[in-house]
C-alpha cells in the first residue's frame, strides 16, 4: 500500500522488444527511451516533486521486459528492463504488482479489478497509463477510478496512452533514416473524463435537483492546476461553468430553503436569492456558454441544454412561476418544500391580484383570513386581523375570486394546510399520516391547482 496523498502512477507492462523513442506532451520532449512508463514519469515529475509509481505485470512481461537481458540490441548486447531504468530516476518510489492470471473470463476481469482497487490509499491522486495495457483493462480502470474516487475519496490526475507516430522508424530499429529518434506522443484522455463526471453531475442535478456535484468538478478542475494546460478559449470557458455552477448551487438551494420571499427580480434582497433571480441568473449564464464542435465544450453545451429544459417555463408566465416552484420540489424529492411553497404561493399570487404586497405580513393575514371565511362561509367582518373596513373589503374580494373554484379553497385547500403543518411539526400533530400517502396527495394537490394558477395567470395578463 501506498502513502495517504500521493500521487500515483499505475501502468500495466507488456511483453513486446520496444524501440527507444522520443515521448512528446504539451510541446516537450522526453529522453529517448524503451518504456512509455519512463517518459510519463519524466513529464509528471515537471508537475510535482514526489511520485509513486506501481507496475502491473504479467509473469510473461516480468520475465521479458521487467528484468535486464531477455532481449538484445542490434550488438547483441542485453537490453535494461524497466526495472533498471526506474532505478535511475529520482523522487520516485516503485513497485511491481503481479498479475497471476491474465485471463479474459468476467472473474478474471473482478480480480484485476480487486487487485488494482488494494494498491489505492484515501485521498490518492491516480494516473493511469494504458498504453500496454491488456484489450479490457482501460475499462477495469475506468470503473476502478470511479469506485476509488467514492470508497477511498480518491481523485483521478490523468488518464494517458502513449501513441506512435512514426511507425517505421521506431520499430525497425533504435534511429529513424535520418539518425533521429522515431517519435511518439502523449495522449491525454481526461478531457473525457471529464466528461463523464459532467455527466454524473448533470444527471444527479436533474435526478435530484442538486448541483453539489457540478460545484466540485469545476473546483477539482481550479485545483488540479490541469486548465493550465488547454488553449486560451478553453480557460475563458472553465470561468463561464464556474458562473453556471454558482447559478445551479443557488438556483437548487432557493428552491430547497424556500426562498420564496418577494419573487420580483427587481426587489433588493442583500444576500439572499429568490428562486426567480437565481433562475434568471443560470439561464442567462447557460445561453452564454460558448463551445465549438469537436472541443471539450460541445458535448458538455449539450449537456447542460439539458439542465436548461428543466426549468423550461420559468419566467415565461409571473403566476405559473409561483406554481412551478412547488412542482419543481416535488418532483426533485423535496416534499415537504413543495407543500411549503403551494400554501405560501397560493397566498402570494392572491395578494398580486387585489394589488396587495405580497411580502408584508399584514397583506397576507388578510388574504389568509378570507380563505378561512370562504372555508367555514363566514362572512369577513372587522377584528384582528381585519383591522378596518378596507380590509374586509379586500377580503370579500379575495372571497369573490375564490367562489368559482368550488371546494377547492376548502376540502384541498384545508387538506394542504394540514398536511404541511403535519410536516412542518414532525407528524407530532398525530395525524398518522403515512409517507407515501404525503407523496401520492401533494401530486394530486399540484394537478388540483394548477387550473387556478393558469386561469389567475391569465387575467393578470389582460
Amino acid at each position: 500500500m501506498l502513502t495517504i496523498g500521493r500521487n500515483i502512477l499505475f501502468s500495466f507492462l507488456g511483453t513486446t522488444d520496444y524501440k527507444e523513442c522520443i515521448y512528446t506532451w504539451h510541446g516537450q520532449e522526453s529522453r529517448p527511451t524503451r518504456f512509455v512508463q519512463t517518459a510519463i514519469i519524466e513529464h509528471l515529475m515537471r508537475m510535482f516533486e514526489h511520485l509513486e509509481v506501481v507496475i502491473f505485470v504479467t509473469e510473461d512481461a516480468l520475465k521479458k521486459n521487467w528484468e535486464d537481458g531477455f532481449y538484445e540490441d542490434e550488438a547483441g548486447e542485453a537490453k535494461r528492463g524497466l526495472k533498471s531504468c526506474l532505478r535511475t530516476i529520482s523522487g520516485i518510489r516503485f513497485k511491481k504488482v503481479l498479475i497471476e492470471n491474465a485471463g479474459q473470463s468476467e472473474t478474471d476481469h473482478w480480480k484485476l479489478f480487486d487487485l488494482i482497487s488494494s494498491e489505492i490509499y484515501p485521498n490518492a491522486t491516480i494516473y493511469f497509463d494504458i498504453t500496454h495495457s491488456l484489450r479490457p483493462n482501460p475499462i477495469v480502470a475506468l470503473a476502478v477510478i470511479n469506485y476509488a474516487r467514492v470508497i477511498k475519496k480518491a481523485r483521478y490526475g490523468k488518464f494517458l496512452y502513449g501513441r506512435l507516430d512514426d511507425l517505421s522508424s521506431v520499430n525497425h530499429g533504435i534511429k529513424g533514416s535520418e539518425g533521429k529518434y522515431g517519435h511518439a506522443r502523449i495522449i491525454d484522455f481526461s478531457p473525457m473524463m471529464r466528461l463523464l463526471d459532467w455527466t454524473n453531475g448533470v444527471d444527479q442535478f436533474l435526478r435530484t435537483g442538486d448541483a453539489g456535484r457540478i460545484n466540485d468538478i469545476v473546483r477539482e478542475i481550479q485545483q488540479s492546476g490541469e486548465i493550465r494546460e488547454r488553449p486560451l478559449d478553453e480557460r475563458e470557458q472553465l470561468d463561464q461553468l464556474q458562473t453556471i455552477a454558482d447559478s445551479l448551487k443557488d438556483a437548487g438551494l432557493s428552491l430547497t430553503t424556500v426562498r420564496g420571499h418577494s419573487m420580483k427580480p427587481d426587489y433588493p434582497m442583500g444576500n439572499q436569492v429568490s428562486y426567480v433571480q437565481a433562475l434568471k441568473h443560470l439561464r442567462s449564464a447557460i445561453n452564454n456558454l460558448t463551445g465549438e464542435k469537436s472541443t471539450p465544450l460541445y458535448p458538455l453545451k449539450r449537456l447542460i441544454g439539458e439542465i436548461n429544459r428543466k426549468f423550461e417555463g420559468f419566467g415565461e408566465n409571473e403566476a405559473m412561476d409561483l406554481f412551478y416552484a412547488a412542482r419543481w420540489c416535488f418532483e426533485n424529492g423535496r416534499i415537504q418544500q413543495s407543500y411549503t411553497f403551494l400554501e405560501e404561493n397560493i397566498k402570494t399570487l392572491l395578494c398580486r391580484i387585489h394589488g396587495l404586497h405580497d411580502n408584508n405580513r399584514h397583506d397576507r393575514e388578510v388574504v389568509k383570513t378570507a380563505i378561512m371565511n370562504y372555508k367555514n362561509r363566514q362572512i369577513p367582518k372587522v377584528g384582528l386581523p381585519l383591522c378596518d373596513s378596507h380590509d374586509v373589503e379586500t377580503a370579500n374580494r379575495v372571497i369573490a375570486t375564490l367562489a368559482p373554484y368550488g371546494n377547492l379553497f376548502s376540502e384541498k385547500y384545508d387538506q394542504l394546510r394540514r398536511y404541511r403543518n403535519n410536516m412542518n411539526h414532525a407528524s407530532m400533530d398525530h395525524s398518522n399520516l403515512k409517507i407515501d400517502q404525503l407523496s401520492r396527495t401533494m401530486e394530486k394537490l399540484l394537478n388540483h391547482f394548477k387550473v387556478f394558477f393558469q386561469n389567475e395567470g391569465l387575467r393578470m395578463k389582460k
